[in-house]
């Protein structure tokens, strides 16, 4: 197993007791951080079905490494690895059930979208975020907010995205019925919302002024 060096812009920062990584085909994009960090507890980990035997070699060997250095480890298998709504989902639910401040999520294996998926829950739950750079001995940290996404939503925002998530799509009278708030804070909330790019509004066949109200599909990651 690799060792990592200090070479370069290295992750110095918090204390790391949780790893999260996506993994391909090589186990040395994971097994290398086990060990830098003496702190890590658990590992969990996201592999595909992508060229089964390989892939599966690389997760027996992060297994082992991880029972010999007596780290809880947990292999999950995404059987679809190409559509990112569902793996962010799976992932954040995963990342919310520890302190995000001990968290280090690497994106060194896997495909594209798996990475990509791996980026965003990461950004949205404000966890940090590094690159594996094995062949240099070196892990390198992006550089993110260590915030939330969603808690750039003021919570009458959130309270307004909610109901239009549930409604599927609704009408700016029934937000105004419903939610029990004025016409002109409604309208505000619906503009910094569009701009964000969390709902889109949508004319309807009997009136080009009145529009449906309609949540995009990055709105269910919030």
């Amino acid at each position: 197993m690799l060792g990592l060096k200090n070479k370069g812009f290295l992750y110095t920062g918090d204390k790391i007791t949780i790893i999260f990584s996506t993994l391909g085909f090589n186990s040395d994009a994971l097994t290398p951080l086990i060990s830098h960090f003496p702190e890590v507890k658990k590992v969990i980990f996201y592999y595909s079905s992508e060229k089964k035997t390989q892939v599966v070699k690389a997760k027996n060997a992060v297994i082992e490494i991880c029972r010999s250095l007596s780290v809880d480890c947990q292999a999950i298998e995404l059987k679809n690895y190409i559509d990112m709504v569902p793996m962010i989902k799976r992932m954040r639910s995963e990342i919310k059930k520890y302190d995000r401040r001990e968290i280090v999520f690497n994106i060194t294996g896997g495909t594209k979208a798996m990475a990509g998926a791996g980026i965003i829950a990461s950004i949205l739950e404000g966890v940090k975020l590094v690159f594996n750079d094995w062949e240099n001995e070196r892990i390198v940290e992006y550089p993110i907010l260590k915030m939330r996404y969603e808690d750039t939503l003021t919570k009458k925002e959130k309270e307004i995205l909610k109901y239009i998530l549930k409604k599927g799509e609704c009408r700016f009278a029934d937000i105004i019925e419903d939610i029990g708030i004025s016409k002109s804070t409604v309208s505000h909330h619906l503009d910094r919302l569009e701009e964000k790019g969390f709902i889109e509004k949508i004319p309807t066949k009997d009136s080009k002024r009145e529009k449906i109200i309609r949540a995009k599909e990055v709105a269910e990651l919030i």
